[in-house]
């Protein structure tokens, strides 16, 4: 049996400007990688800031903040698996 490798992917809920992205953009990500990869463990942001991301936009100096959902993904360290985490 193959050791799996844990994969992580961050993804902000809201664009720069504040608005929340579509539910269902959400949606679609969690089912490709329950499709491709037998399953994921979503972590949400609570209302209590308890998951976010800072970031410095390197143009203006400005500070971002991210509230953030993490998609875990358990799969096989195979070069295909390796190439769409990649991307």
């Amino acid at each position: 049996m193959m050791v799996k490798k844990l994969f992580r992917i961050y993804i902000p809920l809201l664009d720069n400007t504040g608005k929340r992205f579509n539910r269902r953009y959400f949606d679609a990500v969690r089912d490709e990688l329950v499709t491709r990869f037998s399953g994921v463990t979503c972590m949400k942001s609570s209302r209590d800031g308890a998951l976010n991301g800072y970031w410095i936009d390197e143009a203006t100096g400005r500070l971002f903040r991210d509230e953030i959902i993490i998609y875990y993904v358990a799969a096989d360290p195979t070069p295909e698996t390796d190439a769409f985490f990649s991307e």
